[in-house]
Order: C-alpha cells, then sequence, then structure tokens
C-alpha cells in the first residue's frame, strides 16, 4: 500500500476500518465523516486522525479530493522520528484528532499532493516532514470550534469579519475568544482569518482558472497589489508565480 494517495471521495458512503493509523488531509471539498460516535465535517486544509482497528464512515455530498496518508505498521514513524517523539504524536492526534493545518502545513500537504504521490522516495520524506511539522505545532487543550470558524470565514471571505463576529459564534466575549486563540493557537482571532483567507487563495491559484483580480476580490482585497503582497508574504511567491508553477506540475 502506498504511503501517500490522493482521493476523491463523493456520496457513497465508505464505511471500513484499517489495521494502521491513517492521517485525511482535506485540499478542496467538504468531507463529512463519522467516527467513534461523532459526526465532523473535514475541510480544505483541515486534518482527521484515524486511529487503527478504529471504524469509520465518511462520504462527500459535492465531492472532496483529499491528501491520504496511510502510516505503515510497525516502526517506520519511530524510524523517522525517534520513539518517543513518534509515540508522542500519535498521542497528541489521538486526543485532538481534528485540526487546523497551518498555512505551511497546507502548502506542504498541496506540493506533497502535486509531486510526490507517485514517487515513494519523496512520498517518504515528505510524509516524514509532515509528521514532525505536526508534532510541533502546539496541540489544542479545549478545542475551539475551528471547523465551523473556518465554514464561517469560508461563507464571507470578500467580508470584513471582526473578532466579535467570531466570537458570537463561539459564545465568547471578543476578549475571552482573543485569549483562547493565543492559548490554544498562539493566533489572534485576525491572524486566523488572514490565513484561512490565504489557504483559500493558494487552492484558488492552483486549482481555478478565475483571474487573479477575481479571486483578490472574493477574498476582500481591495487592490491586486495588496493580495500579491499578502500572498508573498505568507507564501514567499506570487499570485502569477504560484499559478505558473501549479500549471508546469499538471
Amino acid at each position: 500500500m502506498p504511503i501517500l494517495s490522493q482521493r476523491h471521495y463523493q456520496q457513497e458512503v465508505i464505511n471500513h476500518s484499517h489495521d494502521h493509523h491513517q492521517v485525511v488531509i482535506g485540499l478542496t471539498g467538504a468531507l463529512d465523516f463519522a467516527m467513534q460516535g461523532q459526526a465532523r465535517c473535514v475541510q480544505a486544509a483541515q486534518l482527521m486522525f484515524v486511529p487503527e482497528h478504529t471504524v469509520h464512515a465518511c462520504h462527500s455530498q459535492a465531492g472532496s479530493q483529499c491528501l491520504v496518508v496511510d502510516l505503515p505498521a510497525g516502526p517506520w514513524l519511530s524510524a523517522q522520528l525517534g520513539s518517543d517523539a513518534s509515540s508522542q504524536l500519535i498521542e497528541q492526534l489521538a486526543l485532538q484528532p481534528q485540526r487546523q493545518l497551518t498555512l505551511a502545513q497546507s502548502q506542504l500537504c498541496q506540493w506533497l499532493s502535486q509531486h510526490a504521490v507517485a514517487e515513494t522516495a519523496q512520498a517518504e520524506h515528505g510524509t516524514a516532514l509532515l509528521m514532525a511539522q505536526l508534532l510541533n505545532t502546539p496541540p489544542l487543550r479545549q478545542s475551539l470550534p475551528l471547523a465551523e470558524l473556518s465554514r464561517f470565514i469560508d461563507q464571507h471571505l470578500a467580508e470584513p469579519l471582526s473578532v466579535a463576529d467570531l466570537a458570537k459564534r463561539c459564545h465568547l466575549s471578543p476578549a475571552q475568544l482573543n485569549r483562547r486563540f493565543l492559548q490554544e493557537l498562539g493566533l489572534t482571532p485576525m491572524q486566523f482569518v488572514r490565513q484561512r483567507r490565504l489557504q483559500q487563495a493558494v487552492l484558488w491559484l492552483r486549482h481555478s482558472r478565475w483571474p487573479i483580480s477575481l479571486i483578490a476580490s472574493k477574498l476582500g482585497y481591495q487592490s491586486d497589489s495588496a493580495f500579491s503582497a499578502a500572498v508573498r508574504a505568507a507564501t514567499g511567491s506570487t499570485p502569477s508565480q504560484l499559478r505558473q508553477a501549479s500549471q508546469l506540475s499538471e
């Protein structure tokens, strides 16, 4: 079984388990997920950890593209990270099976989906790098409703959102939300909004044919130059460079 695969989920419900740990990472669309009596939704730049021998069901009404990591059973992960670190990572993922990827992690997953799926050596090196990045991401203590907040942001990408708008979704005051974000993610709520918009920007630049000016407008930027500066600051590349790189890899 390949360690990395890109899969397209549709309306057909898949219900099964496997004898190895699995990590499902959203690339596009939304994947409805049911596991251990809880219903979840995996969207772009989000991760779902499926422990070994755990029955789970998933499907997507409108179609979902995901990067799936099938962690080899046995000593593979320990060989990549070390025994203590690999055990710590599995414990963290089991405690918080769904999490929001950082922009750097999201970009790595996009790169892996485009370049490493068919290359065994690249797939193994890339997976080890991703696992190391996940290990270095502080686990959440009391999870904020990140999936719901992400959906809310996605529904209002072009609109100016405030901390108060997000706080209402969490039934918290703006000050409480700001404190929780800093404690749990190391980000302010507005940094989270900007990160979510830039993750969507990268997806659209790579997977749509929309003009860059239209993407900028859909994400609420008042000018192409402001959009370009934000994308370059976050990714190290301009929107045009991201689009050209994606076209060359096709």
